[in-house]
C-alpha cells in the first residue's frame, strides 16, 4: 500500500502560509496514486475556478451595481446640467431677446427720432429753402420789376428827355 499526502499530490504548489491539510489516500499502485492524485488536482482547480466565478460575478454585480449608480448619479447629474444648461440658455435666450428687443425698440425709437429729427429738419430745410427761393423769387420779381419799371422810367425819362 502506497499513502501519500496533499503536500505529496501539490508538487511544489503548496502555499506555506495556508494551514496544512493531509489528505489520507490509500492506494494499491503507484498508478492508482497518480491517479487519485490528478482527480484530487482537477477537483481544486474546480473548487478554486468556482470561488473565483462566484468572487468575480460578485465582483462584477458589484461592478454593475456601482456602474449603474455611477451612470444613475451621472445620468442625474447629466440631466440636471442639461436642464441647468437649458435654463441657464433659455434664461440667456430670453435676455438676450429682451436685450435685443430693448436695443431694437431703442434703436427702432432712435432711428424713429432721428428720422423724425430728419424730416422735421427736412421739412423745415425745404421750408426756408422754399421761402428763400420763394423769398428770392419775390425778391427776384421785385426786383426785376423795379429794375423794369426802373428800365422803364429810365427809358420813358430818356425818351421823355429826348422828347
Amino acid at each position: 500500500m502506497w499513502t501519500s499526502t496533499r503536500s505529496d499530490m501539490t508538487r511544489g504548489h503548496w502555499l506555506p502560509n495556508q494551514p496544512v491539510l493531509l489528505i489520507d489516500v490509500t492506494v494499491e499502485s503507484k498508478d492508482q496514486a497518480n491517479e487519485q492524485q490528478n482527480e484530487f488536482e482537477n477537483h481544486e482547480i474546480e473548487m478554486e475556478t468556482n470561488v473565483t466565478c462566484e468572487n468575480y460575478e460578485m465582483a462584477t454585480k458589484a461592478s454593475s451595481e456601482n456602474n449603474k449608480m455611477a451612470t444613475d448619479e451621472t445620468g442625474e447629474n447629466n440631466e440636471i446640467g442639461t436642464n441647468i444648461a437649458s435654463e441657464n440658455n433659455v434664461m440667456a435666450t430670453n435676455v438676450t431677446s429682451e436685450n435685443n428687443e430693448m436695443a431694437t425698440d431703442e434703436k427702432g425709437e432712435n432711428n424713429e427720432l432721428a428720422t423724425n429729427v430728419t424730416s422735421v429738419n427736412n421739412e423745415m430745410a425745404t421750408d426756408e429753402k422754399g421761402e428763400n427761393n420763394e423769398m428770392a423769387t419775390y425778391e427776384t420779381g421785385e426786383n426785376n420789376e423795379m429794375a423794369t419799371k426802373a428800365k422803364g422810367e429810365n427809358n420813358e425819362m430818356v425818351t421823355d428827355e429826348r422828347g
